[in-house]
C-alpha cells in the first residue's frame, strides 16, 4: 500500500521532561515547521501517541511560558538635516504553546511616535518561503527577521529563554550585544554639552544668558528686559512633568445665611508652578455641578497686590489658606503622593487635620406620659406604631422563670391608727418582673382580705422605671401607687433563691457581707469586748456596727446569722466570721 503524504504543522509536545515534535491532525492540511514534509501518515503517527501514555499536548505543557528577546529596528528618515535613520527598541515574544509570536515597542515619554504593540500576535510566515512560519529555532541573539518587508535584529534574551534553550533544547544563546547609537539622541547630548551649565567651563561662545549669571548681570544693566533674562523652565518640566500635588480643601461659608462648608481639590502641577481648583460635587446639594472652580494658572499671593507674587511651593502647608476669588480655601489634607513628596524633598510631615462638624445628636422622639389607663408598656405601642402592636415578651426569662414567685410579708406605712396592724403579702412573679398584693383575712379585724392590688408591673415614684425582683428585700421600703410598704419578712423559698443568685441579689450573699463587715475597722476587738465567748447575739452585733460605722440592711443581717449561726440561737459566731 502507497503511504501518503500530508502537509501539517508541527507543534512541542512534552515527554519524558524533554520537548518533542509531535504531529497535529486537522482537517485541512498543514505545513511542517522546518519545511520538511513527514514520510508517516496521520494513522502511523496516532498509534504512536495512543502508545506513549505519557503524552502532554503542548498547550498544556507549555502554557503561559513565552520567550523573549530584545532587539531594535532602523527607521528611515527622510528629509531631515538632523538624522538620516532611527534606531528603535523592540521585543519578540515567542508563544511556546501554538507558536505565535508579537513584537511590541517599548513607550517612551515624550517620543511622539505612537509606540506599543507593533505586531500582533499570531504565526509570522517567513518571508523566503510560501509555507514556513518562524519557530524557536530561528531565534538567536544576533539573528535579523525579517516580517512584512522589515528586519528586527535581536540583540538579547531574558533568563528565562537562556535557561530553556540550555535546558530543554540543548542549544545555548549568544552573548548579548549592544544597542547602537540613535544618531538623534547623540546630537541631543552634544547639544546639552554646548548650553553650559552654571558653574562648569564654556565650550561655546559667547555663553548662554540662561545659565550664566554673569551674563544675566551684565546683559540687565545694559537694558535687557528682566522678563527675558528670567531661566529657563525646560528643565523643570522635563524633571517634573506629570508631577502633581493634590491638596483637599474646604471653604466654610457658615457665616452666610444658608450657607455650609464645601470641599474642593486644589491642583499644584511642579512642572510650571501652575494652580488649578476643583470643586467636589456632592449628590443632591441642589447645586448646578461647576466641576472647576479656577482653570490652570498662576495663581496671585494676593489679587490687590500684584507684586506679591504667585502662590509657589511654599505657601502650601496643611492648616495654610489660598485665596480663589474672594474664597478663603483652606488646606486641610493631602494624598499619598503628596504627603510623601513633601517628605523627601523638603522634610514636612502633612499631617491632616479635622476639619468636619461633630454630628449632630439623633432627634429623640418623646413619649408622653402614661394616662394611667392600663399597661404603661401596652399603651406605648400607640406611639411607637401606627397600627399597635403587643409589646414582645422575654419567651427565654418565661420558659425559665415560670412559676417562680418571691414572697415578703410587708405592713402599711401611714399615720392612721386602724391601718398600722394591716399585713400585705407581696408576691414578684420572676417570668415577667410584675408585682401583686394580698392581704390575708384576720378574724375581728373590720377588714375584709384578698387581693389588694391586681398583677401588674409598679413604677418606682418620681421616675419611669418599674420595680425589679432586686429592688425587695427585707428591711426595704417600697411605694407602689401612692401606698408605702415595710417589708419585716419573706419565706424559706424566697431566701433560698436569693442566696442562690447572689449576682442579682447581693444583699442575699453572705460572703460578700461578710468581707464588707471584715474590712471595718475594730470591728473584731469589739466583738470580743462585747461577747468573749465567740459568739455575739445580733442585736449587739447590730450596735458593734453601728458604732464602727457599718450600716447593714436587715436582709445582710439575716445573711450572716444564715451563713454563721449554726445553733439557731440568734447568735452570730465572730471567729468563723473574721476567721
Amino acid at each position: 500500500m502507497q503511504k501518503t503524504n500530508f502537509n501539517r504543522s508541527q507543534i512541542f509536545g512534552y515527554k519524558n521532561g524533554i520537548p518533542v515534535v509531535v504531529a497535529k491532525k486537522a482537517d485541512v492540511p498543514l505545513v511542517a515547521t522546518q519545511g520538511e514534509l513527514p514520510t508517516e501518515t496521520y494513522e502511523e503517527q496516532a498509534e504512536v501517541q495512543a502508545a506513549s501514555s505519557d503524552f502532554v499536548p503542548a498547550w498544556v505543557a507549555f502554557d503561559r511560558k513565552v520567550l523573549r528577546f530584545e532587539g531594535f529596528f532602523k527607521e528611515p528618515v527622510h528629509e531631515s538635516a538632523a538624522e538620516n535613520f532611527r534606531v528603535r527598541r523592540i521585543k519578540v515574544y515567542y508563544y511556546l504553546e501554538d507558536d505565535s509570536m508579537q513584537v511590541s515597542e517599548p513607550k517612551e515619554e515624550n517620543s511622539g511616535i505612537p509606540q506599543g504593540v507593533f505586531i500582533k500576535r499570531h504565526r509570522i510566515p517567513k518571508p523566503d518561503s510560501a509555507t514556513g512560519f518562524y519557530t524557536y529555532n530561528d531565534l538567536n541573539v544576533g539573528v535579523e527577521l525579517t516580517m512584512y518587508g522589515r528586519t528586527f535584529r535581536l540583540i538579547d534574551a531574558d533568563p528565562f529563554t537562556r535557561k530553556f534553550y540550555e535546558e530543554k533544547l540543548g542549544s545555548s544563546i549568544n552573548d548579548a550585544e549592544d544597542l547602537p547609537d540613535n544618531p538623534y539622541t547623540t546630537m541631543r547630548e552634544t547639544q546639552k554639552l554646548f548650553s553650559t551649565a552654571k558653574g562648569t567651563p564654556y565650550l561655546s561662545f559667547p555663553p548662554n544668558r540662561k545659565y550664566d549669571d554673569l551674563t544675566q548681570y551684565v546683559e540687565a544693566k545694559l537694558g535687557m528686559a528682566t522678563h527675558i533674562l528670567s531661566t529657563d523652565k525646560l528643565k523643570q518640566f522635563l524633571d517634573h512633568d506629570r508631577s502633581v500635588l493634590r491638596f483637599f480643601c474646604i471653604w466654610d461659608d457658615t457665616e452666610r445665611l444658608f450657607g455650609d462648608k464645601r470641599p474642593f481639590i486644589t491642583h499644584y502641577f511642579l512642572a510650571d508652578d501652575t494652580v488649578e481648583v476643583l470643586e467636589v460635587a456632592e449628590p443632591n446639594s441642589g447645586r448646578d455641578p461647576f466641576p472647576t472652580l479656577m482653570k490652570r494658572c498662576k495663581l496671585p499671593r494676593d489679587q490687590a497686590n500684584p507684586s506679591a507674587g504667585y502662590v509657589g511651593i511654599d505657601d502650601l502647608n496643611i492648616g495654610s489658606s489660598l485665596t480663589v476669588f474672594s474664597k478663603e480655601l483652606l488646606l486641610y489634607a493631602a494624598d499619598t503622593f503628596t504627603t510623601e513628596w513633601f517628605k523627601a524633598n523638603r522634610g514636612i510631615d502633612l499631617a491632616p487635620i479635622e476639619v468636619d462638624d461633630p454630628p449632630a445628636p439623633e432627634p429623640m422622639m418623646e413619649v408622653p406620659p402614661h394616662n394611667g389607663i392600663g399597661d404603661p408598656n401596652d399603651s406605648l405601642q400607640n406611639v411607637l406604631h401606627l397600627i399597635a402592636k403587643p409589646p414582645k415578651k422575654d419567651f427565654v426569662k418565661f420558659m425559665q422563670c415560670d412559676r417562680k414567685i418571691l414572697r415578703f410579708e410587708a405592713h402599711m406605712v401611714t399615720d392612721k391608727p386602724e391601718d398600722v396592724d394591716r399585713l400585705f403579702i407581696i408576691a414578684v412573679y420572676l417570668a415577667d418582673d410584675t408585682v401583686a398584693v394580698y392581704e390575708p383575712p384576720m378574724r375581728n379585724s373590720g377588714i375584709i382580705g384578698g387581693k389588694f392590688l391586681e398583677r401588674g408591673k409598679a413604677l418606682v415614684p418620681g421616675t419611669d422605671q418599674y420595680y425589679m425582683p432586686p429592688d425587695f428585700f427585707v428591711g426595704a421600703t417600697v411605694c407602689i401607687y401612692s401606698q408605702a410598704f415595710k417589708i419585716h419578712k419573706c419565706d424559706q423559698y424566697t431566701l433560698n433563691f436569693m442566696e442562690g443568685n447572689g449576682a442579682n441579689f447581693p444583699l442575699a450573699d453572705g460572703d460578700r457581707v461578710a468581707a464588707t463587715v471584715k474590712d471595718a475597722d475594730g470591728v473584731q476587738a469589739a466583738c470580743e469586748a462585747k461577747s468573749p465567748g465567740g459568739s455575739i447575739d445580733v442585736v449587739d452585733f447590730r450596735a458593734v456596727l453601728s458604732e464602727a460605722g457599718v450600716s447593714l440592711e436587715d436582709q445582710e443581717v439575716i445573711a450572716l446569722l444564715r451563713k454563721f449561726d449554726a445553733d439557731g440561737t440568734g447568735s452570730i459566731s465572730y471567729e468563723a466570721l473574721f476567721a
